[in-house]
């Protein structure tokens, strides 16, 4: 009988323990589960944060290269540029605005560029480099800030500006400048006639001019011409004597 008894409570016992033991476990395992729980939590917020800093960063680096300035020239010189300002481009005799300033070429004026200064600045709100120039067969060099110079003619100039070929032979040429002087013959030769010129409508006038340079030119004469957009690169001059050219723009150095 006592010995049941003793039994009955080392049984008992027993019982007490093992359900000691899995109450100790579960809150163990319970314990992990919310650990894992945390970490993962803790991993996807911040996979989040990184994400967004990610977005942040890109967006950040996508502002600084919109604010980065569109230089308008390449390393390619010299090459054949136009100004592009109403106001006119200031010539200077050295790369920076506070230097001494030798003239100011016109809104649609054909330039070569030679040179690229070494430093960048910011005019009017655009920034680009200074560039060192020659003009239309003038002596001499000078500096432009970039931020005014085209790689085109600019669409709101007489379409008849500009240096062209024609079809009258490769040698010769028609030089028409922003202001109203006019050149028409062989190529670096002075062998041609000069005078001004004045488009209105499709009439073209021009008055040449007698100079030491071309001893056929004793006298001035006025030329009546029907011009012809093609479009910005070709025009066709018709003459009064029913003579015909053909030019299309010249973009090279010459």
């Amino acid at each position: 009988m006592g010995q049941s008894i003793n039994s009955i409570m080392e049984l008992v016992m027993y019982k007490k323990i093992a359900m000691l033991f899995s109450i100790i476990m579960l809150i163990i395992l319970s314990t992990c589960i919310q650990r894992k729980s945390s970490q993962k939590y803790n991993t996807e917020e911040d996979n989040i944060q990184s994400q967004q800093l990610y977005i942040t960063e890109e967006n950040n680096n996508t502002d600084i290269l919109e604010n980065e300035p569109e230089l308008v020239l390449t390393d390619e010189l010299p090459s054949i540029r136009y100004v592009n300002s109403k106001d006119g481009l200031n010539q200077r005799d050295a790369p920076s605005v506070t230097s001494n300033r030798t003239g100011t070429l016109l809104h649609g004026s054909r330039i070569i560029v030679h040179e690229k200064g070494d430093d960048i600045e910011t005019i009017d709100k655009i920034t680009d480099y200074w560039y060192r120039c020659s003009y239309g067969g003038v002596p001499g060099f000078f500096w432009v800030f970039g931020g005014y110079l085209s790689t085109t003619m600019p669409d709101d100039t007489d379409p008849i500006l500009g240096y062209w070929d024609t079809d009258r032979g490769r040698r010769y040429s028609w030089s028409f400048r922003p202001d109203h002087y006019i050149y028409s013959g062989l190529k670096e030769s002075s062998s041609g006639f000069r005078g001004t010129w004045t488009l209105s409508g499709n009439n073209l006038t021009i008055i040449t001019i007698p100079t030491e340079l071309n001893p056929l030119e004793t006298e001035s004469r006025t030329l009546e011409i029907t011009v012809t957009v093609i479009n910005r690169d070709m025009i066709i001059l018709d003459f009064a004597d029913g003579s015909r050219e053909v030019l299309t723009r010249n973009n090279n150095i010459v």
